[in-house]
């Protein structure tokens, strides 16, 4: 039963070994994070989605598993494989390789763990790695021909490019200099829009995970069937989404300054394993705030939080969306908080906009591991 509906770049240093996936941002984030900031949803209403559950993580891990049994590439299941299942996923695992899904089936994924660890295999450098056009080409390619059945688009919906993200190596050397960065391997995030109308937060997406000598050798999807709700949602001017955030949005203690880094509105999808079966896919916007402060010795460092706000005017109650139960148990409010002095104006927006064009060095990086 629903319930009711109450009155939510450039690369980077990184630390030595194997570091964090630093990413870049294709030029339709970056316009989605311009207007976000300026209009919020830029919708008055909006139809609600419902996600459609798949048919079961075993079935899918099973489908997948058969797919690539044949393949000699990087993208294999060949070769003896056990099965584990647990209570809210399931994992076959091979010879150096893995494939799990979770939830109903709609988020899975498969990782080669060798073929970048393989002897033999070079690293490259920062300017020699693949652009945003050439990872985007490559990610699609690999999409309709390898994983068709498994991602799906409905009537009026788009797959969008979102960012890339490098993997980059560092070491010190004997007389304790940093050597070059390399990359080690490429990522390309996928997202989609619906009637033009981007899905935003941790579901809906696709990333394709390429060798530096082009081939794919891992792909993590959460990528749901869509069902219209046939319930019209009204939405929020972006003044009150700033509102809700600054009142209900999780803060950092301790910080100097905070700034809004990201803020992307749409349709808020919290991904297979983190949405409410009995709720909406209903407006939100994903808001990325950065906290600055220093250290003991005096050093700034900066840290992120993310937060998901409700942008309807009558919100729908979430089990798995805290914000939404806030909303709809106090109402909104404009309260004062440490996250008030980052909520921008016009000219405040367009600036936060263009810094995102040049670096994104927070951006987490897609997991196939957890």
């Amino acid at each position: 039963m629903k319930k009711s509906i109450f009155c939510i770049a450039a690369v980077t240093a990184i630390t030595i070994g194997v570091g964090n996936v630093w990413a870049k941002d294709f030029d339709q984030r970056i316009s989605l994070d311009d207007k976000s900031r300026i209009n919020g949803l830029g919708e008055k209403t909006l139809e609600l989605l419902e996600r459609v559950p798949g048919p079961g993580p075993a079935v899918v891990a099973k489908k997948i598993a058969a797919r690539f049994a044949n393949r000699k590439s990087a993208v294999s299941t060949f070769g003896d494989s056990k099965m584990e299942v647990d209570h809210n996923n399931v994992k076959i695992m091979g010879d150096g390789w893995i494939v799990k899904t979770w939830g109903t089936g709609s988020k899975f994924m498969y990782f080669n763990e060798e073929y970048t660890a393989r002897r033999g295999y070079k690293n490259i450098s920062l300017d020699a790695r693949f652009s945003n056009e050439t990872l985007e080409k490559m990610g699609r390619t690999f999409i309709k021909e390898n994983l068709k059945g498994l991602v799906t688009l409905g009537k009026g919906e788009t797959l969008v490019p979102l960012k890339t993200e490098f993997e980059v190596e560092g070491s010190i050397d004997e007389s304790e200099k940093m050597a070059e960065e390399k990359i080690v391997s490429s990522i390309v995030v996928f997202g989609r829009k619906i009637d033009g109308i981007n899905v935003v937060g941790p579901g809906s997406t696709i990333a394709i995970f390429f060798a530096n000598d082009g081939v794919p050798f891992a792909f993590d999807v959460d990528w749901p069937v869509y069902k219209r709700a046939q319930v019209k949602q009204n939405t929020v001017p972006v003044s009150e989404i700033y509102e809700r955030l600054s009142t209900y949005g999780a803060m950092n203690k301790g910080v100097q300054k905070v700034n809004l880094h990201k803020f992307d509105c749409g349709y808020f999808d919290a991904g297979e394993r983190d949405y409410d079966l009995d709720s909406y896919i209903q407006a939100g916007c994903v808001a990325q705030t950065i906290g600055i402060k220093n250290d003991i010795e005096g050093n700034e460092m900066i840290s992120p939080v993310v937060n998901f706000v409700p942008a309807g005017v009558d919100v729908v109650w979430d089990d798995n969306w805290l914000e939404t139960q806030l909303v709809g148990l106090h109402g909104d409010q404009c309260m004062e908080t440490d996250l008030s002095d980052c909520i921008p104006d016009v000219s405040q927006a367009e600036q936060g906009a263009m810094k995102s064009k040049t670096t994104d060095n927070l951006s987490g990086h897609v997991s196939v591991t957890d």
